[in-house]
């Protein structure tokens, strides 16, 4: 239960329309609270034969793929350890899910996740109902697409025979509206897509009728469910686009259902509104986060391909957003293989088609082959969504001659020079705060920046660790001090009111930009501290010297009470750090900088502290370790500057 406080706050991020869409929703849920147990919603009549049922489309690349045999290894492998109940997620490797699967255990806290009615169920509160995502990514089966890529690839029948087998043990332990997997309307549509996917990769192999029965009528429930519980209004993120991408691939890949030609019309007409809502024409994400970018771009991806496989496809609006969503990842990858992450990441993907969800020249790779006519792939994934022909070789990795880049409109500029091992790259976040009303996934990051020298990181963001369990780390991550900006008096710039809820925002303002051959300059401005009895104004500049490889950083401030002023650096736990005087060194991977701190200010070292929650980095979702963090403190009184220089060796 969600403080009133919450309650208050949340509503104010409210429309009048979405008030009145959340107040029939609490009624739908009072209903559902009979309804469901009672078994009084729509039901199907018991379909055709399972490899008799007519299919929208096929996944299966047409064509035998001569898979390399490494890659062929690592797929058997992969799929050997699943038909063992065996997966890798989060913080857990080759994690036993049990024997039967435990469909409803968070394996971090060992706590199993009531199954009765959702409406009672609160995902939120991970000490009673366990942490909801440790539980829904098992519940999401990307294992299950995983077994039938190894079935396509061996014709071995145990992998068709175990998905079979698992999604029985599924349906006995999750009846339809009851429990975790049930809860929420993304996880949903996740699903569908996994069971599309898997359902066509097995085709050939029979199961048993009433299995297959049970299956049907699952579908069936999913689509109806998604349906009534589309996401509207500050909750209309990445979370609509999977629901809404679930159903529009699973009533195109079963056209019998219900009303599936009303559905088809109803979401394509969403997915083409909310591609060109939710990412900017430069191709950045509007939720500001750069791990939604890739969650977000997969699910389009996966329709327009449904799309085209249907006769179908999107015209060039969409696709036009689509090739821009995957440039700006191309583009950004050029300042090394370690993205310059901003925002929340939690690692969520749609589909296991054999790479790492976030490896960037997996992605460059697929761009390549749906949008600049490339004719064959080094990547699985690839492969199984174009069907061209597999090549074993190295990865190409994006070019690595850098030009500075500005993307305006998302409010994210990138100084940069030099190639390959002389690459300097540093983002800057001159951003809105995050999407929508709610900007539930930014961080309170104005005027923050990362840095990579060679392509390796050097100055970091922190990361995002966790969402549930540890709400006091899911705060930590997300404050102020814990980005190398700028901090006044210990506040955040902007106000967190819950795990996903601002209150008060900053806003952020770029005053100028340039940039010739010679050097790169922006300075920027945010309002965040604008507040009180004596209001804090803030702006940065940014200068780069390409030449001389170096930055000069000056930060202005306006006030006329005493303030405290703290500005962080927090470096890659890789990074060998040095602290002498008012002189800051690190290197890494034989990439070197050495930081001139302003003169007046007293320097803090910070390394893997619990206390302060200062010094830590979250690479990925639910994993954290030390890295230095170095905070430059000082008062001041009316006007000040200070400034850091950065040499990059």
């Amino acid at each position: 239960m969600q403080s009133l406080s919450w309650y208050y706050h949340r509503l104010k991020r409210m429309s009048f329309d979405e008030v009145v869409w959340r107040g029939r929703s609490a009624a739908r849920e009072a209903l559902d609270l009979v309804r469901i147990p009672t078994g009084i919603y729509p039901k199907l009549a018991p379909p055709a034969a399972f490899n008799d049922v007519a299919r929208g489309f096929t996944v299966v690349p047409t064509g035998p793929a001569e898979f390399p045999d490494e890659m062929r290894q690592r797929l058997i492998d992969k799929a050997e350890r699943i038909l063992d109940h065996r997966l890798s997620f989060f913080q857990h490797e080759d994690l036993h899910l049990g024997d039967p699967i435990n469909w409803h255990r968070d394996w971090n806290q060992g706590l199993d996740a009531p199954v009765r009615p959702c409406p009672l169920v609160d995902y939120r509160v991970a000490e009673d109902s366990g942490d909801c995502k440790q539980v829904w990514e098992a519940n999401r089966h990307h294992q299950w697409v995983v077994l039938g890529r190894a079935y396509q690839v061996t014709r071995d029948e145990r992998y068709a025979a175990g998905f079979w087998q698992q999604f029985e043990s599924w349906l006995d332990a999750n009846p339809f509206g009851h429990g975790m997997a049930w809860k929420n309307p993304l996880e949903l549509g996740v699903r569908l897509i996994n069971w599309v996917w898997a359902l066509d990769l097995v085709r050939g192999y029979t199961p048993p009728e009433p299995l297959w029965g049970r299956v049907h009528a699952a579908l069936h429930q999913h689509v109806w469910d998604l349906c009534r519980k589309f996401s509207q209004g500050s909750s209309a993120n990445n979370h609509l686009i999977g629901e809404v991408a679930g159903t529009f691939v699973a009533t195109a890949y079963f056209p019998h259902l219900p009303d599936s030609e009303a559905t088809q019309r109803v979401t394509r007409s969403i997915l083409e509104r909310e591609i060109h809502s939710q990412l900017f024409e430069s191709g950045c994400s509007k939720e500001q986060a750069l791990g939604y970018q890739f969650f977000s771009l997969q699910f389009f991806t996966i329709c327009a391909k449904v799309a085209d496989w249907t006769g179908q496809p999107f015209g060039e609006p969409y696709m036009n957003r689509l090739q821009a969503g995957y440039r700006f990842l191309a583009e950004v990858a050029q300042g090394g293989e370690e993205l310059p992450w901003f925002g929340d990441k939690d690692d969520g993907y749609v589909l296991d088609l054999g790479d790492y969800s976030h490896d960037v020249c997996a992605v460059i790779d697929l761009y390549r082959v749906l949008f600049k006519g490339q004719q064959h792939t080094t990547h699985e994934s690839a492969y199984w969504l174009s069907g061209v022909p597999l090549r074993q070789g190295e990865a190409e990795h994006p070019p690595t001659t850098l030009k500075t880049r500005a993307y305006a409109d998302a409010g994210h500029y990138f100084m940069q020079s030099g190639s390959g091992e002389t690459r300097v790259s540093m983002q800057i976040d001159c951003a809105p705060l995050g999407y929508g009303l709610l900007t539930a996934h930014g961080h309170a990051d104005a005027l923050a920046f990362t840095l990579r020298l060679g392509g390796k990181h050097m100055l970091v963001d922190p990361g995002t660790y966790d969402y549930y369990t540890y709400p006091e780390w899911r705060h930590a991550l997300r404050r102020t001090i814990n980005h190398n900006t700028v901090c006044i008096d210990g506040r955040d710039q902007s106000e967190m009111k819950g795990l996903f809820l601002w209150g008060r925002q900053a806003h952020t303002q770029c005053l100028e930009w340039f940039d010739d051959d010679q050097r790169s300059v922006l300075q920027g401005r945010h309002d965040g501290y604008e507040i009180g009895e004596d209001p804090v104004q803030v702006s940065r500049r940014f200068e780069y010297d390409k030449a001389g490889r170096t930055f000069l950083i000056e930060d202005k401030l306006t006030a006329e009470d005493e303030h405290d002023y703290a500005s962080a650096l927090h470096f890659h736990p890789d990074c060998n750090v040095t602290v002498d005087g008012n002189i800051i060194r690190a290197s890494r991977c034989g990439q070197s900088l050495e930081i001139q701190a302003p003169e007046g200010v007293a320097l803090e070292t910070y390394h893997g502290d619990e206390e302060a929650k200062l010094g830590w980095f979250s690479e990925t979702y639910h994993s954290r370790q030390p890295c230095t963090t170095v905070i430059a403190r000082t008062g001041f009184r009316g006007n000040c500057r200070f400034s850091y220089t950065i040499l990059c060796n």
